[in-house]
């Protein structure tokens, strides 16, 4: 009788520990030999930093039928395409060892196979202060991403209708309003 209860239903600090031996896993599948695993973060992705003497990566382990593989492929070739094509620091995709920008690994304990994937460390930290400086690098940053965008075929909630439309995925416009500061007129 097997005493492992199912994934889903087992602790966070459970999971946790299961997509760690996961991670070590993925690992195998990459040029990545001695390092420190770091856990960063279990939601959307399991997230963990990757520690070596020469480089830190980021490895994300997608949720179970979250993605499809060619909505994370997309993902993946557009972060290529940016570190490529423009000056913005981008935590660009690790090939693996066969040559793919995505691995697809399974570990009993986890479950389901998930798809997984490597990235170049990127140092940054999010500004929570509202400055106009702050406003300004975001319009640059903003113009460099639309003049190097892609059509997102498999995530159709990428494009304006999903962003800012009738049913928006991440809030609505009149609450992005909300949250800007007094001093700057929102056009309409």
């Amino acid at each position: 009788m097997n005493s492992l209860k199912n994934f889903k239903e087992s602790t966070y600090l459970s999971q946790v520990r299961r997509l760690r031996r996961l991670a070590v896993e993925v690992l195998k599948h990459y040029p990545i030999k001695k390092y420190e695993l770091k856990f960063i973060n279990h939601g959307e992705n399991a997230t963990f930093k990757i520690v070596t003497n020469k480089q830190s990566y980021l490895l994300r382990i997608h949720r179970h039928d979250y993605h499809t593989k060619k909505a994370i492929l997309e993902e993946l070739r557009w972060l290529n395409s940016l570190s490529k094509n423009t000056d913005i620091p981008i935590q660009k995709p690790l090939i693996s060892n066969s040559g793919e920008l995505l691995t697809k690994v399974y570990i009993p304990e986890v479950g389901q196979s998930r798809y997984c994937d490597v990235l170049l460390w990127q140092e940054g930290q999010i500004k929570y202060k509202k400055q106009p400086q702050n406003f300004f690098d975001i319009g640059v940053l903003t113009a460099k991403l639309q003049k190097n965008t892609i059509t997102s075929i498999h995530r159709k909630y990428w494009d304006a209708k999903g962003l800012l439309g009738e049913y928006p995925t991440f809030g609505s416009l009149s609450a992005i309003k909300k949250e800007f500061p007094k001093e700057y007129k929102v056009l309409e």
